[in-house]
């Protein structure tokens, strides 16, 4: 009798560990605009992946100013405050083991929907591929955005993007050339930190905050140091701003077929997110803060040529690198990327 208690409270006790294991993202809930959706099923079962890119942030630099300045009897000196986050232990390779991963499965969803994938080595005489370059092992870009690893799958061959690229409709033109396949683009942003407010009295020091939490992001931004140029097909917004403050969003869309009148699709869906899907285990979540508090001087010193202010400038940096477990990272990030590609599958086309 012992023992079979004994029996029962193991296999309760890893069961509670499996359940709680298992819990590694969020609960979240899907969004989308559409049209046409219901045209799907008189459409050829084919689908062109016209892109499908991860976009892991393992970096951060930032920094705020407070501007000083005589104002009355106050001289107040100019506060600066700059801080640089990052994660250790990760390495190129598993950003792309992630992406493989999560590419390997959306095929694998859409081939049990009956679907075919269409190469686009076939039609790269039509007006939309041309200027393309197909690119069969896409390397991994730091440049598209500060801080970043823009990853695309290693098994599948992309093409760059042309000066119609960024045109209205470009993707229904696409689909028109492919025969009426579908067009996917599929981009995901993996997030570490989320910016906070500042928490000091308003032009008293240059204050920033940040709380870690890794997450695939329905609707931020990425505020960082941008240390290079940036073209414009790459990403619109950076330019050589010094400070950026772009949009980042996770997303999915299909596109297929294209009306004669206008060019608009046929079928048009773009799935988001309503909240981000966040992921626990792969490091301490913690609030982070670094503070430059201006210098002032409201007393002042006389001297022979009537009362002097002295304020000195201020500059304050710190660094902080997170330890990641780096399997809990993949296994989180995985499973978070595959749970928001199957919502939208189903969405779509159940």
């Amino acid at each position: 009798m012992r023992k079979l208690l004994n029996s029962m409270l193991f296999v309760i006790s890893l069961l509670l560990v499996t359940s709680i294991n298992s819990q590694t993202i969020s609960e979240f809930k899907i969004k989308d605009r559409s049209t046409g959706t219901n045209q799907l099923k008189k459409k050829p079962k084919k689908i062109f992946v016209n892109d499908f890119v991860v976009h892991y942030q393992f970096y951060n630099q930032k920094e705020k100013t407070s501007k000083g300045g005589m104002l009355g009897n106050v001289l107040k000196g100019d506060a600066k405050s700059k801080l640089f986050l990052g994660l250790d232990n990760l390495t190129e390779q598993d950003f792309k083991d992630i992406t493989d991963e999560l590419f390997s499965d959306f095929k694998s969803q859409l081939d049990q929907k009956g679907y075919e994938f269409v190469d686009g080595k076939n039609y790269e005489n039509t007006d939309a591929f041309k200027g393309r370059e197909r690119i069969e092992n896409y390397p991994v870009d730091y440049n598209v955005f500060p801080g970043v690893a823009s990853v695309h799958p290693s098994d599948y061959a992309f093409y760059s993007s042309n000066e119609n690229f960024l045109k209205m409709n470009y993707s229904s033109k696409l689909s028109k050339d492919l025969e009426d396949a579908v067009v996917a683009n599929v981009t995901l942003f993996v997030f570490f930190i989320e910016d906070k407010n500042s928490w000091s009295q308003k032009n008293k020091s240059a204050n920033i905050k940040v709380e870690t939490q890794l997450r695939i992001v329905a609707y931020d931004n990425v505020k960082a140091i941008n240390e290079k140029e940036v073209s414009k097909l790459r990403a619109l917004t950076i330019g050589k701003k010094k400070q950026v403050d772009i949009p980042a969003q996770s997303q999915i869309e299909f596109t297929c077929g294209r009306n004669p009148i206008g060019g608009s699709p046929d079928v048009s869906y773009i799935g988001n997110l309503k909240n981000d899907i966040t992921i626990e285990g792969a490091f301490v979540n913690t609030t982070i803060k670094n503070e430059a508090k201006n210098d002032e001087d409201y007393i002042g010193t006389e001297t022979a040529f009537g009362k002097v202010y002295r304020a000195q400038n201020i500059t304050v940096a710190n660094s902080y690198i997170l330890p990641v477990d780096v399997e809990e990272y993949k296994k989180g990030v995985v499973k978070g990327g595959k749970a928001f590609i199957k919502a939208h599958i189903q969405n779509i086309l159940d």
